[in-house]
């Protein structure tokens, strides 16, 4: 019996077992020198072993070299010239030999049984496609949460309509032929990238599944992309956008996804206004303009265009509602 619990929807049609497939493990590294070791070893240190360990130096300007020289006997190491993380994937999975490509960040650190655990799901499952896992999330060293939780759950149900509403898939493998049929991250997308490659495989007919326990601690620091929230609800702002533009979504998936998009309008006009950012207006104005929102926050976010004290009101207003929801 083997010591993890696994979620996935029920196959439509029987699946037997396949054979134990390969894996190839990506790191793509941007000034990260002080955590990749780390990462490497941890990758290293499996009690299976991936067939390879790719990592891309995206152009770091840092003390790369040292960081990296005690592993190059270990690894498969490829240069670029700065072009971001997305593109740094996407040629790590380009050069990929593996039949899975397993997504690792250059601060991160993957505990010692996710390939066997990752491995025997696969087995299990060979039509699954997407096989994310649960996280342990630390902030600058501290824990904060897992990433699976009472109100954050892997559905396995509707998950054309839930990876509309939530990205529910983090450090996961793929099958490399299903990431290239579905054209890797989209490189215009600085943040998000990797949710809406989920959104694209997913309604495309990917199927995802879930390894219940943490096999990866997912390290957040004060530099980390993830901590600009002004950034992270444009990027998705940007997705839910592109996505609409689809013409392969039920009514349905369009009313999740409109509903989407209402709600991170109204979160980025928010934090937007916190912050006395320069993209408040506009944000404020896509707010207004948008009649799926409410009356009641369009003629808030109206009023707010137009004088000082209808914006500090929206303000109040917003955030009570925030903490109403929390």
């Amino acid at each position: 019996m083997v010591p993890w619990s696994f979620r996935a929807p029920a196959p439509t049609i029987e699946i037997p077992s396949g054979l134990s497939p390969t894996f190839s493990v990506i790191i793509a590294v941007y000034n990260a020198a002080a955590y990749l070791p780390q990462a490497i070893e941890s990758c290293l240190l499996q009690s299976m072993q991936a067939l390879e360990i790719i990592v891309v130096d995206d152009g770091s300007t840092d003390d790369f070299d040292r960081a990296i020289a005690p592993f190059l006997d270990q690894i498969l190491l490829l240069r670029q010239a700065n072009r971001g993380e997305s593109s740094a994937k996407n040629a790590a999975v380009l050069a990929a030999s593996g039949d899975y490509v397993v997504i690792l960040d250059a601060d991160d650190v993957a505990f010692s049984d996710r390939i066997e655990a990752l491995n025997a799901f696969a087995i299990e499952r060979p039509d699954l496609d997407i096989i994310t896992h649960d996280d342990v999330l630390t902030q600058d060293g501290e824990f904060l949460r897992n990433f699976f939780n009472e109100t954050h759950t892997f559905p396995v149900h509707k998950q054309r309509e839930e990876i509309l509403k939530r990205c529910f898939i983090v450090n996961p493998a793929v099958k490399r032929s299903a990431w290239i049929e579905n054209r890797g991250y989209d490189e215009n997308l600085r943040i998000g990238a990797d949710w809406d490659l989920w959104i694209r495989m997913i309604l495309s007919g990917c199927v995802a599944g879930a390894v219940v326990e943490p096999l990866v601690e997912y390290r957040q620091w004060g530099g980390n992309l993830t901590s600009d929230r002004l950034a992270s609800f444009a990027s998705r702002v940007a997705l839910f956008s592109k996505t609409q533009l689809r013409d392969d979504l039920s009514a349905s998936e369009r009313i999740v996804l409109e509903n989407s998009l209402v709600d991170v309008q109204r979160r980025l006009a928010w934090e937007a206004v916190i912050a006395a950012d320069p993209s408040a207006r506009s944000a404020l104005s896509a707010v207004f303009r948008n009649s799926r929102q409410s009356l009641r926050t369009r003629s808030r976010a109206g009023a707010a265009l137009v004088t000082p004290s209808a914006l500090r009101k929206w303000v109040f207003a917003r955030r009570d509602e925030v903490r109403e929801t929390k």
